[in-house]
Order: C-alpha cells, then sequence, then structure tokens
C-alpha cells in the first residue's frame, strides 16, 4: 500500500498515466481489503489511495454498483 500510495502521489493512474487494467485491479484489491480485512482502516494512512479510490468511484459507475451493501 505504501508504495502504491507513493506512486499515486505524483501520477492519476498506475501505468503510463492512463486509465488501465492495473487501475482495475487495484479497486477490486481494495475493495477485497474493505471486505475481508474491515478492522483496518487504510484509509487513514493513505491519502493518495483514497484519493484514487474516490475518483475511480466518480468517474466509472460499475465501481459504485458493485460495492458490498
Amino acid at each position: 500500500f505504501s508504495v502504491l500510495d507513493q506512486h499515486l502521489a505524483t501520477h492519476e493512474y498506475l501505468a503510463n498515466n492512463a486509465y488501465s487494467m492495473a487501475d482495475i485491479s487495484l479497486m477490486c484489491a481494495l475493495g477485497f481489503v474493505d471486505f475481508r480485512m474491515s478492522d483496518w482502516h487504510w484509509r487513514a494512512d493513505y491519502p493518495h489511495l483514497v484519493e484514487f479510490e474516490q475518483r475511480l468511484l466518480d468517474s466509472h459507475p460499475a465501481f459504485k454498483h458493485t460495492l458490498p451493501q
């Protein structure tokens, strides 16, 4: 998470500064952590991951529609 957060501090996306499968994979991983490791409050320590997640949630509605209820 630390490496990803540092990368996202200076890049909008993970690979080649363009939306790609890498970004979709990261969104899946973040969702998995929220679902299976709910006691880990990673958002407090990784602000650039939070910003990335929110930007993708806002720009790609499919992510919002697949969040666990």
